[in-house]
């Protein structure tokens, strides 16, 4: 179970680092025969899932036929663990594309010396857009 964390984990930080490559995570995850797939591929598959939607943001609206899919036929799951998972995986569909998060920043150097102010470091927000709202 921890090394599913973990796995999760490294693609959260894949996609915020780039929203974009959620949906290669996305087409490698989520295949024709999701449905067929044992508890614990699908438990498996899902938390992965869980960490790419969490910083996914708009990439995740042109994926959400799919994804409802995926949640209708996981959250109601007769295996607990699969239904959990779908559960988290919700929650990252709505963290993700309703919460301000950055998006890309520029790292700054304390040892050299910064000459500027804060605001001349440019950082991007994620802020709700409204196809966001209208997913699914």
């Amino acid at each position: 179970v921890n090394a599913v964390k973990d796995v999760s984990f490294v693609v959260e930080g894949c996609v915020a680092a780039n929203p974009k490559s959620f949906l290669l995570f996305s087409q490698a995850l989520v295949d024709s025969d999701f449905a067929t797939l044992s508890p614990r591929v699908l438990n498996w598959r899902l938390r992965i899932l869980k960490g790419a939607l969490r910083y996914a943001g708009t990439a995740a609206v042109s994926k959400s036929e799919l994804l409802m899919s995926v949640l209708e036929s996981t959250l109601r799951h007769s295996d607990k663990a699969v239904s959990k998972s779908a559960c988290k995986m919700l929650r990252s569909i709505l963290q993700g594309l309703s919460e301000t998060y950055p998006l890309k920043g520029e790292s700054y150097n304390v040892v050299q010396s910064f000459d500027g102010s804060w605001s001349d470091l440019a950082i991007s927000w994620h802020e709700c857009a409204v196809e966001e709202f209208q997913f699914g």
